[in-house]
C-alpha cells in the first residue's frame, strides 16, 4: 500500500488489554515508527512486556486525567489509536476527553475504539455496549481539527467459541437462533492489529468508516468449526424471536448484573439477524492475508 508509513509517531491507549497489546506489538514490528503507550500511574507492571519490546511509556488516564494533562502527554504524537474497553465513562467520556486533548496537542489523526460489529448499522439501544461508541462518532464528525478513522472489524473469532454464545449446549445438542444459511463475518484479532497499523500510518485513510472481515461463512459452517460437523443443532427460534426476548427484558427492567448478558444477547441478535453483515468490505485497501476461522481453530 502506498504512503503507508508517512506517520512515524503513534500512541496506543488501552495497550494492556487483549486487543490493545496485540496492536502495540504490531506497531513495534514496524521500522521507523516510534510507538508510545498511555498508561495510568500504578499500572506500569501490566505493560512490562511491551516496554521491554520497545514501547515508550507515557503517563495518563482517560478517566482520571484532565484534558490539559492528557494534551501535555500527547505532545509530539501524530496518531492516537484507542483500544480502550469499559463503560460509558471510558468509551464516551474518556475518549471524548482524549479527542479534546488531541486537538490541544496538535495530533493529526485519532482512531477510536470502534472495533467489532459496525454499530453504524444499528439504532441507539439496539447494541447497548456500542451506544457510547456511536455517540462519540457524532463528536468526531462535528469537528475538523483532528482527522479520524473508524475501523469496523466484524466480531472477533474468539467470540464464536464463547460457550453458549452463538451455540448454546443443552444436553447432547446445541441450540441456535436464526438461519443456518445466514452469513456471518468474523476476524482474528491478530489480523485486526495488522490492519490497524496500516490504516493508522496511512495519512490518506481519514474521515471515514472502513469495514474489514477475515472470513465470511454461513452459521452452519461456523457451527461445524466451533462445535463439530456431527453436532446436533436445534433451532431455538428466529432472529426476531431472540429480539422479542431481549425487548421484553428491557421493557421489564433488569438488574445491573444482567447488563452484560443482555448486551451479549443483543450482539448475538445482530449477528444471526444479518444486521451486522457488511456488503462491501475494504480489505483490498490493505496488504494483509487474513487467517481463516478454520485456521484459527486449528491453532488454538
Amino acid at each position: 500500500m502506498s504512503d503507508s508509513n508517512n506517520y512515524s509517531s503513534v500512541v496506543i491507549v488501552g495497550a494492556s488489554g487483549f486487543l490493545g497489546s496485540q496492536i502495540t506489538k504490531a506497531f513495534l514490528s514496524q521500522s521507523g515508527v516510534k510507538t508510545h503507550i498511555l498508561v495510568r500511574k500504578g499500572s506500569e507492571t501490566k505493560v512490562e512486556e511491551l516496554v521491554k519490546l520497545g514501547a515508550h511509556l507515557i503517563e495518563g488516564d482517560v478517566v482520571g486525567s484532565t484534558v490539559e494533562e492528557l494534551a501535555q502527554s500527547l505532545k509530539g504524537i501524530q496518531v492516537i489509536v484507542s483500544a480502550v474497553s469499559g463503560d460509558h465513562s471510558v468509551f464516551y467520556d474518556g475518549q471524548l476527553k482524549l479527542l479534546n486533548a488531541a486537538k490541544l496537542a496538535g495530533v493529526n489523526k485519532f482512531i477510536p475504539s470502534s472495533f467489532g460489529s459496525n454499530y453504524e448499522n444499528f439504532e441507539f439501544g439496539e447494541l447497548l455496549l456500542n451506544d457510547p461508541k456511536k455517540k462519540l462518532v457524532v463528536d468526531l464528525k462535528n469537528q475538523t481539527q483532528v482527522d479520524y478513522l473508524l475501523i469496523h472489524t466484524s466480531i472477533f473469532y474468539k467470540f464464536a467459541f464463547y460457550p453458549n454464545f452463538l451455540f448454546e449446549k443443552e444436553g447432547d445438542s446445541y441450540k441456535y437462533y436464526g438461519d443456518l444459511h445466514g452469513k456471518v463475518q468474523l476476524t482474528d484479532t491478530a489480523d485486526i492489529a495488522k490492519y490497524v497499523v496500516q490504516a493508522a500510518l496511512n495519512p490518506n485513510l481519514k474521515n471515514k468508516s472502513i469495514n474489514i472481515a477475515g472470513d465470511e461463512l454461513t452459521l452452519k459452517e461456523v457451527a461445524d468449526i466451533v462445535v463439530g460437523p456431527q453436532a446436533t443443532l436445534v433451532r431455538a427460534g428466529s432472529a426476531q424471536d431472540l429480539l422479542n426476548q431481549i425487548q421484553e427484558k428491557l421493557k421489564n427492567g433488569f438488574a445491573p448484573e444482567e447488563f452484560l448478558s443482555i448486551a451479549f444477547s443483543q450482539l448475538k441478535w445482530g449477528i444471526v439477524s444479518g444486521k451486522s453483515l457488511v456488503e462491501k468490505l475494504d480489505n483490498n485497501l490493505f496488504d494483509v492475508k487474513p487467517t481463516s476461522l478454520i485456521e484459527y481453530a486449528k491453532n488454538q
